[in-house]
């Protein structure tokens, strides 16, 4: 049977070591309520600590690029531009050099994307055809 004591206490973080048996196990911080954290064996070893650290950065390095994908697209399903499909088509490209998204995933999106600006193009032909009949209806 493994038996739990509670190392450290903080606002809503608890440091927990489970004893199995003789052997001594160390995981790192719990977040008690949050389904995503994911109990792990702190590295021992110096070369797995520095993966550690390097992993650590590169999910931040990640991250920040997805939420800029993310607000770019939003912001270009809001107002659709050719300057922003591009800004758009850029941060996309640059996601998948860094491997975030795969291939596929970006090229499927560029291309609803870019069918955004062809429905913002057909729209506005059609508002101007209406507007346009209704002044030779109005002329004659």
């Amino acid at each position: 049977m493994a038996t739990v004591a509670i190392i450290t206490e903080a606002a809503d973080k608890i440091l927990v070591c489970v004893l199995v048996k003789i052997e001594r196990v160390c995981l790192n911080s719990l977040t008690i309520g949050s389904s995503s954290s994911i109990l792990q064996q702190m590295p021992i070893i110096t070369s797995a600590k520095k993966k550690l650290r390097q992993d650590k950065k590169r999910q931040k390095d990640n991250l920040l690029i997805k939420k800029a994908v993310k607000a770019t697209v939003k912001s270009f399903k809001q107002k659709p531009t050719n300057n922003l499909l591009a800004e758009v088509f850029s941060i996309l490209d640059t996601a998948v050099k860094k491997r975030i998204y795969h291939p596929n995933k970006v090229a499927r999106l560029k291309s609803n994307l870019s069918k955004l600006i062809g429905k913002k193009i057909a729209s506005k032909k059609t508002t101007v055809a209406k507007k346009s009949a209704r002044k030779k209806k109005e002329t004659t």
